[in-house]
């Protein structure tokens, strides 16, 4: 026998709408407090060259940035 555990139905959704930015190329990404680190996101070494200050942000409460830093689910 094969046991299958599905999710369905509506999910939480989340805007985000970010104005007065000057230059069209930045990193926008949301703190999480969890210490998990699953990350599907895949990039380059010159690009987490230029986000590193981003990823490696931890405030004293303990969030971080969620698609940089790795979280318990896929957002």
């Amino acid at each position: 026998m094969i046991v299958a555990n599905a999710d369905v139905g509506p999910k939480p959704s989340l805007d985000i709408i970010v104005r007065g930015i000057d230059t069209d190329k930045y990193w926008l990404d949301l703190l999480v407090i969890d210490d998990a680190n699953y990350s599907w996101l895949e990039i380059t070494e010159e690009e987490m060259d230029k986000v590193s200050k981003l990823a490696e942000y931890r405030d004293e409460e303990g969030f971080h940035p969620a698609l940089l830093g790795g979280t318990k689910v896929p957002l």
